[in-house]
Parts: C-alpha cells; structure tokens; sequence
C-alpha cells in the first residue's frame, strides 16, 4: 500500500505484488467475476463477485440444470463490452440518436432529426426484441 499515493493492490490481487513491488503502477482496474457455463451450452455468462450472493448454489437447485462456476479477473473494459451486456449498450445509443434528432430540430435541420429519430427507433425495435425496454436501461 502506498498511503501517500492512495494506492495499492486489492487482497483479491496478491498474484499482482511483484508487480507492485517492482513500482508499475498501472492501475489495471480488474475485477472479480463468476464465470458461469451451463452444461450443453458453450456460451458462458458472467456474473460480476458483488452480485453474486449465493447464486452459485442455487443455479443448480432452482433449474435442475448443471452449472459450472469458474471465478476469474476480468478487466472492468473487457466486462462492461461482453455479449450479455448488448442491451445496455443499445440503449445508451439510442438515446444519443434521440438527442441527436432533438439537436438537429432545434437546428431546424429536419431532415437530419429524423434520420436520428428513425435510427432510435430502430434500435428501441431490437432492444424491444432482446426483451428489454430502453426506458429502464437508462440512468436517470
């Protein structure tokens, strides 16, 4: 721990000591996540640790399926940009198109406002499809 600098490395990270040790300090912001498989399936999911709860133990009790759980570091990037999180990134772009087409009205560029506006709702489709609604993906 460097107290002055107010860094250090986790307790979950002691395989990054000698890192440490040797004064990289690149903050690689890993985290803890639960890599879930699902017997027949080779699409695993992930669960971030903070999550978790026992859900280990009741994946196989709930489902009557078998379920494999692997914990592995993950790098915050890498988690946030995995397939399971699709939706949110949708989301997060269709409200930049309905802004967009909310600018370019103010703009008095119609045609450009509903090419944006078009292109959100093209998206709230698929999102709609995965069987979410843009509404309760954005933060408010």
């Amino acid at each position: 721990m460097d107290y002055k600098a107010k860094m250090g490395v986790c307790s979950c990270c002691p395989d990054q000591v000698e890192r440490w040790n040797t004064s990289d300090r690149v903050v690689l912001n890993l985290m803890i996540v639960a890599r879930i498989t699902q017997e027949g399936n080779a699409e695993p999911f992930f669960l971030e640790r903070n999550d978790m709860g026992s859900m280990p133990c009741l994946l196989g009790t709930e489902t009557g399926r078998r379920f494999n759980v692997k914990w592995v570091k993950m790098p915050v990037k890498e988690f946030e940009a995995l397939p399971q999180f699709e939706h949110v990134r949708l989301a997060v772009q269709w409200f930049k198109e309905l802004t967009a087409a909310a600018t370019e009205l103010k703009k008095g560029h119609s045609a450009q406002s509903e090419i944006h506006r078009l292109e959100a709702e093209r998206i709230d489709a698929v999102v709609t499809g995965m069987g979410f609604n843009v509404l309760d993906l954005i933060e408010k």
